[in-house]
């Protein structure tokens, strides 16, 4: 019996040593976990905070690039609008040369005519008139040259001008 007593004291005292370990054991493991549960705390707040200022860049990039495509359809309805002027006003000036240059092309006949009919009289006439017919003849000469030149220019509205050209012209805003 008293080495039954014996043996129950020495398990009685190890099951209190064993207590008294795994509490020892317990309180020292909670203080590293607690430790350990700051730090997750801390970096779960950390990202959070990132996330924010994410989302935050990342509305702001779309608001910027809103904006510019709004910017960007506005300059090309304009840019389309100026080209329908352009357009416009080209048909214009290509729908009136051609009368232009019929109008042109007579008014050099008429000058032509007068010319022709100075040239006879000077034949038959004294030589003080010959120098002032030769005068109307060199005034008609000069205006028949500057008429020349409208009716080319009015012609050349009508050729197409080649692409390239008309780019490198282009201005831009």
């Amino acid at each position: 019996m008293l080495i039954t007593i014996l043996n129950n004291a020495k398990l009685i005292g190890i099951g209190a040593i064993a207590a008294l370990l795994l509490g020892a054991g317990y309180a020292f493991g909670a203080r590293k976990v607690h430790s350990l549960e700051e730090q997750i705390a801390a970096i779960k707040r950390e990202g959070d905070e990132a996330s924010s200022k994410l989302k935050k860049s990342q509305d702001e990039i779309a608001a910027a690039l809103k904006e510019r495509d709004a910017q960007y359809a506005r300059q090309a309805e304009q840019l389309k609008v100026e080209a329908a002027q352009k357009a416009k006003d080209l048909s214009a000036a290509l729908a009136g040369a051609n009368q232009r240059v019929a109008a042109l092309q007579a008014q050099v006949s008429v000058v032509d005519a007068r010319r022709a009919k100075l040239v006879a009289d000077q034949d038959k006439s004294t030589a003080a008139e010959r120098q002032n017919l030769q005068a109307q003849i060199d005034a008609l000469d000069k205006e028949k040259r500057t008429l020349i030149a409208s009716v080319d220019a009015n012609q050349c509205l009508k050729l197409a001008v080649p692409e390239p050209v008309i780019g490198s012209l282009m201005v831009t805003k």
